[in-house]
């Protein structure tokens, strides 16, 4: 599959907040990357690493769950302090 272009953080919000300016672009294959991605979530991940004081790896990980609704499913006990996350933990 042919990506045509990789998106940055501004075009995704354009994007997100139904700016005309970004529609003629949605007809082609893109990607983000994975710093548009973070930029995308920040607030949250400030908000959890203020609240928790958990690793940073740990708190983007947490964030990307919570920002697109899905469950994270983690073998690492530190995760279930977060209580704002809907996590499954693996028992090893």
């Amino acid at each position: 599959m042919k990506i045509d272009f990789v998106a940055d953080t501004n075009f995704l919000i354009y994007v997100h907040e139904g700016n005309k300016i970004a529609l003629p672009f949605l007809e082609y294959i893109f990607r983000i990357s994975f710093i548009s991605e973070v930029e995308l979530f920040k607030e949250q991940t400030i908000n959890l690493r203020r609240k928790y004081n958990i690793k940073l790896p740990d708190v983007i990980i947490a964030s990307t769950s919570l920002v697109y609704g899905i469950p994270l499913v983690t073998a690492d006990k530190n995760f279930a302090k977060i209580t704002e996350l809907d996590m499954m933990l693996i028992e090893v």
